[in-house]
């Protein structure tokens, strides 16, 4: 893991959004402004750009590669280094835009905080969703347009809506999704959709929900972050740190709900020097150079994917056996029991001196 931190170029440690452009570029939300990375020939460019008594709060960029920019305010359109405020009619003040996407129409949808449901912005006209059955008396979290154009919803129940031309479609708990806030989405191959929630992580393929929750072996539940690599590993971000794993691990989950999941995890020992957190939407990107970018408490946690390296797993040592108060040797191959043995301990141990707050025994 690297940290890009306000040293590095970055104008605040505070990141609220994360997005990435039709050139691979990545753009970068903070309160005092817009970053660009960008790789040109190898070398990377961090472009600055301050705007105008408004602190960013949420990024989206449509399908026409318009750059969007959610503010404390509203909303605007940001291009050739000028950033222009979305005239609303009737409205000053959207409050605090906390995640927005766009449908096929042009058409911005928001969850901000002047209204509990979401909105929808066309030609500066603002729709309040909450008359919709599926939407009414939820509160939104994020949002987020597939490739097929159809348009997802999460709300803070644990509930997920998608709106395509026909209508919407509400899924629920009861559908098999964990029932925690949800924070992130993501689009990985085939139209699978991946939802971090605060209750663990979702996978909704043809029509199936498999949730991955701390009963299946994740570090902790509440999914900051979730997003996919070039190679199709799933990255999800927690409070103490970072994981991998591959979809065959979920696929084990829809075949027997008790598996717990074989994952890569990093943490500080590897150079996360923050925890993974949550200001905005969305909270992660792939880079156009395949590397995976992060919110954290103290600016950006870079991955670099395909540089990661395996490390065998610890050596476990049998230290002492004990029967019964009775110490036996370990260092045989084979230990006997006295006849009628009650209380059997093993001690055991494991050295590794690559990360050793991660050593796991099964």
């Amino acid at each position: 893991v690297t940290m890009v931190m306000r040293d590095h170029g970055l104008l605040s440690n505070t990141v609220r959004a994360i997005d990435t452009a039709r050139d691979g570029s990545v753009w970068v939300g903070t309160p005092d402004g817009l970053n660009r990375v960008s790789h040109l020939d190898g070398v990377e460019s961090r472009e600055v750009y301050r705007l105008p008594n408004t602190r960013v709060t949420a990024l989206h960029i449509d399908r026409a590669g318009t750059l969007w920019v959610g503010t404390e305010t509203g909303v605007g359109a940001f291009a050739d280094g000028r950033f222009t405020p979305v005239p609303i009619a009737g409205v000053s003040s959207l409050g605090i835009v906390f995640a927005m996407t766009s449908d096929r129409e042009g058409a911005l949808w928001l969850c901000h905080v002047g209204a509990a449901s979401p909105s929808r912005v066309l030609r500066g006209v603002i729709t309040d969703l909450d008359a919709v059955p599926e939407i009414q008396g939820r509160s939104c979290t994020s949002a987020y347009t597939d490739r097929s154009g159809r348009v997802w919803i999460g709300f803070t129940d644990g509930s997920l809506v998608a709106h395509t031309g026909g209508g919407y479609h509400l899924y629920s708990p009861q559908d098999g999704l964990p029932g925690g806030s949800i924070y992130s989405m993501w689009e990985g191959e085939n139209g699978t959709l991946w939802v971090g929630t605060s209750r663990g992580f979702s996978r909704l393929r043809d029509g199936r929900i498999t949730s991955v929750t701390e009963r299946n072996g994740i570090p902790d539940t509440d999914v900051t972050a979730l997003v996919g690599d070039q190679d199709g590993h799933v990255w999800c971000a927690f409070n103490g740190g970072i994981i991998r794993l591959s979809e065959s691990e979920v696929d084990r989950v829809a075949a027997d709900a008790s598996y717990r999941v074989r994952y890569t995890f990093l943490d500080s020992s590897d150079g996360l020097l923050s925890p993974p957190t949550r200001y905005g939407f969305p909270t992660a990107a792939l880079g156009g150079d395949g590397r995976l970018w992060f919110q954290t408490v103290s600016g950006l946690a870079v991955v670099e994917p395909r540089a990661l390296r395996k490390t065998m797993p610890a050596r476990v040592t049998v230290e002492r056996v004990v029967a019964d108060g009775q110490t036996l040797s370990a260092s045989t191959p084979d230990v006997v029991l006295p006849p009628r043995t009650t209380r059997l301990e093993i001690h055991y141990a494991a050295l590794s001196l690559a990360g050793a707050s991660k050593v796991r025994f099964s």
